[in-house]
């Protein structure tokens, strides 16, 4: 539990063997010509890891580095990523995994980019949902996915100025996407990230078009391969005090169930929610006032934050239990 990975500029990797107190860079080298690394993941149970970001100035194609040894030896770019043109400045917001017995990961960003890899990261396919082209994508931005199982998966961002979710089902070869019921929230709203838990998938959104901005968290469960209609079982105002008005940072950033299936929120002001649907939302201090950008679980109410403010050069690593 003590163990850790983060990423950030400069497609740097860090990992740590002591909850944070101090950490290791792997290789490959920080490179001041190349731009954020954004999200990380490993294969549960295994030694397998990928990390992705903005494109690589080298190969103009989004930054993935894999590795199959634990990382601790250094992080590998994939043989392949086909289907993308060099053109793009495409950038990956999120990575997952399907599953420990699975070599299955997905990643998504913008404009539009869905990659998907079946042998662990070492090559990567642009998606194409069914009834779509490369070019119809673009007006999409996916900031985060998920899957229940390797059938179903969601994929959330926005649409143009606005929401956008849709599920993802394979039965055999024969490949449907639908997009969800988002009627619970205005149009202009936007979403933020999704994780998926025991059938109910969790999703954090913000609406800034509203005279009192709002975040909010919503549920929706899986019956078969249908995804119920989008409900809002919470909402947080936006963030007012200390704020920067030169940098517009997330409402809400990140949504995670801890292994005890409470479910957690964060994002801007270093604000942290847990959320019960009995019991509603509980605040938890953080002492940051940075946004917070990732959420990672080890126990019960017991794991670390990653947090970082867009006009500052530092982070913050908090650690709750």
């Amino acid at each position: 539990s003590l163990n850790g990975w983060v990423v950030g500029q400069a497609s740097r990797i860090a990992w740590t063997a002591n909850g944070g107190a101090t950490w290791n860079p792997v290789a490959p080298e920080p490179d001041l010509g190349v731009g954020y690394l954004n999200a990380i993941t490993f294969r549960f149970g295994t030694s397998v890891g990928v990390a992705v970001g903005q494109v690589d100035n080298v190969t103009s194609m989004p930054k993935i580095l894999y590795t199959q040894n634990g990382g601790f030896a250094g992080w590998e770019v994939p043989d392949s990523i086909s289907g993308l043109d060099e053109k793009t400045p495409w950038e990956l917001r999120e990575v997952v995994s399907i599953g420990a017995s699975s070599s299955h990961f997905w990643a998504v960003g913008n404009p539009g980019l869905i990659l998907h890899s079946t042998d662990d990261g070492v090559n990567w396919n642009a998606f194409v949902p069914p009834g779509m082209t490369l070019t119809q994508l673009s007006n999409l931005g996916f900031e985060g996915v998920d899957f229940h199982d390797p059938n179903n998966g969601l994929f959330v961002g926005t649409k143009g100025v606005g929401r956008y979710a849709a599920a993802y089902n394979i039965a055999g070869n024969s490949v449907t996407w639908n997009e969800l019921n988002m009627s619970a929230v205005g149009p202009n709203a936007t979403f933020r990230d999704v994780d998926i838990a025991s059938g109910v998938a969790y999703l954090v959104a913000e609406d800034r078009s509203l005279a009192n901005p709002l975040g909010y968290l919503l549920t929706s469960t899986l019956s078969g391969t249908t995804w119920s209609a989008l409900a809002v079982v919470a909402t947080v105002p936006m963030c007012t005090v200390g704020i920067d008005t030169e940098v517009v940072e997330p409402i809400l950033e990140e949504v995670e169930v801890d292994t005890a299936g409470l479910v957690w929120i964060g994002g801007d002001c270093g604000r942290v929610w847990s959320w019960t649907s009995g019991g509603g939302l509980v605040d938890h201090k953080t002492n940051t006032d940075s946004t917070v950008r990732g959420m990672s679980f080890y126990g019960p109410s017991a794991g670390y934050f990653a947090a970082q403010r867009a006009t500052r050069t530092g982070h913050a690593i908090i650690e709750i239990h």
